[in-house]
């Protein structure tokens, strides 16, 4: 009879044990959702920060926002001197850096699809001449992002016509 309940005593202790393992194991699982949320929500909020702040560059600098209306207006490089055509050239840089952000954030999860397309691949600005003769040319898209967003870019910008 000890040994029958000795043996009863062992699998309620140890379904007790496993209990405890799964408790513990759902509380890691809804610990990493949180810190998960957190991490989207902090990765919004930058993308957000530094789309705006490159947004509040080109229409608040004096020497930036005339030549950008300019873009707009379907001057090409040739309409632009060589310090103006580098201005731009400067502002794409900052731009594609911006867009490969919002890119490698949505590959890794943190951004769905929408937000992403809201971030700066709707702006007016990628369907420009002179936009895509500078950017296209290479040399700006080399300097600046990495040879994967770089095919991914052409790709889309291809697949985005003016």
């Amino acid at each position: 009879m000890n040994e029958e309940r000795s043996t009863r005593g062992v699998g309620w202790r140890e379904a007790l044990a496993a209990a405890s393992v799964v408790i513990s194991l759902a509380f890691v699982a809804f610990e990493i959702h949180q810190n998960t949320a957190a991490v989207r929500a902090q990765t919004l909020q930058a993308i957000s920060d530094n789309h705006s702040a490159i947004m509040r560059e080109v229409f608040l600098r004096d020497d930036l926002e005339p030549l950008v209306a300019r873009v707009f207006a379907g001057a090409d490089r040739e309409d632009f001197t060589p310090e103006e055509n580098g201005k731009l050239g400067a502002f794409y840089m900052i731009y594609l850096a911006h867009l490969e952000n919002t890119w490698v954030h949505r590959n890794a999860g943190f951004i769905d699809d929408d937000v992403f397309a809201s971030y700066g691949w709707r702006n007016l600005i990628l369907t420009t001449k002179h936009f895509r003769t500078t950017v296209t040319s290479g040399q700006i898209l080399a300097a600046t992002v990495s040879p994967a967003f770089q095919q991914f870019f052409m790709d889309w910008m291809a697949s985005h016509p003016n």
